[in-house]
């Protein structure tokens, strides 16, 4: 294939989505089986992890006997506070004990964990500093776990400001050329089910933001890679392989489409050199 030797090609975007980012893990298997190299990773909430994760050099084998195996209790501390039932602090140690406590500078691919700051009211981009507590920011959900503090600035999770960072990996192609893939795992179809109480409420509030920003980074993105996650709930780790079986299927059915972005992209990239 045309893309095999690169040092990187394809830069990801992933999705936050909770439990169904576990798909991601499906559509990086079929990357990896075609021998296409990363470039660049830039994720959101769920996405972060799997980002930060890739990127440290964490073995995908690994990762997908992790995703099918843990539970929430590994990865996340119940300590009901008024500001969040949960802790994400378990979701730190688990890192830490999968890839210790490496500085974004220092991860094997660049990468970019995205995170809602509440102090600056505006989007963070952590591309620096220390990789572990940013990941914890951007996967911080409302109402779910308490905020993240860093440096004096409190952080929630990053869907509410860029839920696939698209946008962040466009950024990051200007040093790191690539093909952009955004991997969405976020339902983009409207929900027609009653809203029966207020948590339902909320968050069907956040579906109309996300929604809406989604649908602006989509177009952005050389390749869209959707699984069909259906209505598989968001906390539901149980359901991990048939999440990553759909990764696998969503990423095999986009190949057609992805070789011939690569293909055009090599093409540019021979067109700006020999210029």
């Amino acid at each position: 294939m045309a893309a095999e030797g690169r040092n990187g090609i394809i830069g990801l975007a992933l999705s936050g989505g909770a439990a169904r980012t576990l798909a991601h893990v499906g559509a990086l298997k079929v990357l990896q089986r075609e021998r296409l190299p990363i470039a660049a990773l830039a994720g959101t909430s769920g996405g972060a992890l799997v980002a930060a994760l890739i990127a440290a050099g964490y073995p995908l084998a690994d990762l997908e006997r992790q995703a099918r195996t843990i539970g929430w209790r590994r990865i996340v501390d119940f300590r009901p506070a008024p500001l969040g039932v949960m802790s994400t602090e378990g979701l730190g140690r688990f890192m830490r004990q999968t890839i210790g406590e490496p500085r974004f500078e220092d991860l094997r691919l660049p990468c970019a964990a995205v995170a809602a700051d509440l102090t600056a009211l505006d989007k963070r981009v952590f591309r620096s500093g220390p990789v572990v507590p940013a990941v914890e920011a951007s996967c911080a959900i409302p109402e779910f776990f308490r905020p993240v503090v860093i440096d004096g600035h409190t952080y929630v999770d990053g869907g509410l400001v860029e839920p696939l960072p698209v946008e962040t990996l466009v950024e990051m192609s200007i040093d790191h050329p690539c093909v952009i893939v955004a991997i969405n795992v976020l339902q983009r179809t409207p929900d027609p089910g009653p809203i029966r109480h207020i948590g339902h409420l909320v968050g069907r509030i956040s579906q109309i933001v996300q929604h809406r920003l989604i649908c602006q980074s989509v177009g952005s993105a050389d390749v869209l890679v959707e699984p069909d996650v259906g209505d598989s709930p968001f906390f539901d780790l149980e359901n991990a392989a048939d999440l990553i079986a759909a990764g696998e299927v969503a990423m095999e059915q986009s190949l057609p489409r992805l070789w011939t972005a690569i293909e055009r992209w090599e093409r540019n990239e021979r067109g700006a050199a020999g210029s």
